[in-house]
């Protein structure tokens, strides 16, 4: 078996054109497109948050409490997120929401979130 046949009876796991590996082809597929939450806190100041419609509503939260955290506006309670007045409860993902899901195949970013501290 020469060189070529060798290479071809075990094709490389990365993509030549991309970089990407067979592994990370996978993940960007189950994270999905990527999309900007508007969370407007209670006191009206907006704080834009940048994920995947794969992430949950637990990663959105936690990445509004960092946000908050780092710029020490932290409000007691307990944080709920709602959209179009619904509450997004976890453990579900954003790609259980289908208006989040209209929206970004409509290309309508960044998409309003209601914060509020109970």
């Amino acid at each position: 078996m020469d060189a070529q046949e060798a290479a071809a009876a075990f094709p490389s796991q990365y993509d030549a054109a991309t970089g990407e590996s067979s592994f990370d082809k996978v993940e960007k597929e189950l994270r999905g497109p990527s999309l900007v939450l508007n969370c407007q806190l209670p006191d009206g100041k907006q704080v834009p948050i940048s994920c995947h419609v794969g992430q949950d509503v637990t990663f959105v939260k936690g990445q509004l409490h960092r946000k908050l955290d780092e710029a020490g506006e932290v409000p007691p309670g307990n944080m709920k997120l709602f959209m179009d007045g619904n509450w997004m409860f976890d453990p579900l993902s954003l790609n259980d929401f289908p208006s989040i899901m209209n929206r970004v195949s409509d290309g309508a970013q960044p998409i309003a979130i209601e914060v509020k501290f109970e």
